[in-house]
């Protein structure tokens, strides 16, 4: 049996590599997150710790800055956000083999800045704190990967927008979680009016955000994968 983890590469390897699609099973990643859907974060605390104003709109991209995150097409809205939307920061939270470039790149930008990796639970409380969740993917690179980050910013309740090809993976998980914007990615003017419009309108980001919360429950969930895989396990050892 042949195990893949998104709808969209079980088709490729049924269509384009001949596998018989009896063989296929779809078994969703899950967050490394833990459930803890009582816990409260204190998000003026939390935006006060991380030097963050309550009058900003937090742009907060978490995770690997790698070659497939094309970050350095999300400074070109940062340069943007300098001269029409000054509210706005792009916050680059992790590490990454592209991190050292991006900070030379943004030098002089006070619409940027850069934290290290945090610890899980500080980690958690700065994904809530902020107003909009970057996903962010180099053009061409759409049928790749579903971004693993997905599944922390939906536990996290707050709304995503995207930067990716809107006919890729990425756009198709957002669509189906209806918890985010999708933007071309490379279009700088589009990104950072899709930022905008999520981060100001708290109502209609708070909607996206519980509906991504929603989506993270009923499909991403650890237990719902584990229980898939034991049947699965256990229908293979049956011969089946």
């Amino acid at each position: 049996m042949v195990v893949v983890i998104h709808d969209r590469f079980a088709r490729r390897i049924i269509e384009n590599m001949g596998v018989d699609a009896e063989r296929v099973r779809v078994v969703r990643n899950w967050s490394h997150i833990q459930d803890d859907e009582d816990e409260t974060v204190d998000v003026l605390h939390t935006r006060a710790r991380l030097g963050w104003s309550p009058d900003e709109t937090i742009v907060l991209h978490a995770g690997n800055m790698g070659v497939k995150q094309g970050l350095h097409l999300a400074l070109d809205a940062a340069r943007l956000a300098e001269a029409q939307s000054p509210e706005v920061r792009f916050v680059f939270l992790g590490n990454g083999s592209q991190r050292r470039a991006l900070m030379e790149q943004s030098s002089g930008l006070t619409s940027v800045s850069f934290l290290e990796t945090l610890p899980e639970a500080e980690f958690t409380a700065a994904l809530r704190a902020a107003d909009v969740l970057l996903v962010h993917e180099l053009p061409g690179v759409s049928e790749m990967s579903v971004p693993s980050k997905l599944t922390s910013y939906f536990h996290a309740g707050r709304p995503v927008v995207a930067a990716t090809d809107p006919d890729g993976i990425t756009a198709d998980e957002i669509r189906a979680a209806e918890g985010g914007e999708i933007v071309e990615s490379g279009d700088a003017q589009g990104l950072l009016r899709a930022i905008v419009r999520v981060g100001t309108d708290k109502r209609y980001g708070d909607a996206l955000g519980e509906r991504g919360q929603s989506f993270r429950r009923k499909v991403l969930g650890e237990a719902n994968a584990i229980d898939t895989f034991e049947k699965i396990l256990d229908s293979a050892k049956r011969g089946r």
